[in-house]
């Protein structure tokens, strides 16, 4: 029976998109895979993105490392824009951290209808936010994000860009490959930032990834309201006050 997954171009046997990402997202770290899903997904239109995950599935069946590649997918987000943002949602994962929210838009305060769009926005136990920006080196040399500028002209923008966004009296995580690299150390900055977590939740990823790598866990803080009527809804619940959640997402 032909396999359709691998193709001739130009006298060469090659495989197809999807089968490329599903041999490597077998084979890759967690932290590595997740970065491809996201690249994977970003080289289709949304509204090819479902038929790109189908196809993964259909790969995956009675094949070594399928669900393992099927589970990194489920991960996967489009919105991630660079293989460090990718690895760092990927380590907040792994230690049960609440993810954020991808490409954040604030308005730009001086500059009405221009907007800003963080990497990364937290949200607090208690309501507030954190903004995440994941610093790569590659904007400051790549003549393709340069733009034309030079690197200073580079980092000067992004000193006034960052200056108008302390308006909105929110705190600025600074992500740095040298974090992703050392995770103890990224992990320290999170929990120093508040970001909340959950060891039950780390431990649930780690279970599901031997046990159930279809399976995707997210987990998100949700800060509640505290009229008299919830207190009472926590109390025959037996759930504290401003408690987070876990979902479990099956693919």
């Amino acid at each position: 029976m032909r396999d359709e997954s691998i193709q001739m171009v130009r006298g060469v046997r090659v495989t197809t998109l999807p089968r490329t990402v599903f041999d490597c997202l077998r084979a890759a770290t967690f932290v590595d895979g997740l970065a491809i899903a996201d690249r994977s997904l970003r080289m289709y239109a949304p509204e090819q993105r479902r038929e790109f995950r189908g196809e993964l599935k259909r790969l995956s069946y009675r094949r070594k490392g399928g669900r393992r590649a099927v589970g990194i997918m489920g991960y996967a987000d489009a919105r991630s824009e660079s293989w460090a943002e990718s690895a760092a949602r990927a380590l907040i994962i792994m230690q049960g951290f609440a993810l954020p929210k991808l490409q954040a838009p604030f308005d730009q305060p001086f500059s009405p209808g221009h907007v800003y769009y963080v990497d990364m926005l937290f949200t607090r136990s208690d309501g507030s936010k954190v903004i995440g920006e994941v610093d790569g080196n590659e904007k400051y040399w790549n003549p393709s994000m340069l733009a034309g500028r030079s690197t200073a002209r580079v980092l000067a923008d992004e000193q006034h860009r960052e200056s108008e966004l302390t308006m909105y009296g929110m705190p600025l995580m600074r992500i740095s490959v040298d974090d992703i690299v050392h995770p103890q150390q990224f992990y320290r900055k999170l929990k120093a930032y508040g970001i909340p977590q959950s060891d039950a939740a780390a431990e649930k990823v780690r279970r599901l990834a031997k046990s159930a790598p279809g399976s995707a866990l997210f987990f998100a803080s949700m800060p509640l309201p505290r009229p008299k009527e919830l207190k009472l809804m926590l109390q025959k619940a037996g759930l504290e006050e401003g408690q987070v959640g876990e979902g479990e997402v099956s693919d």
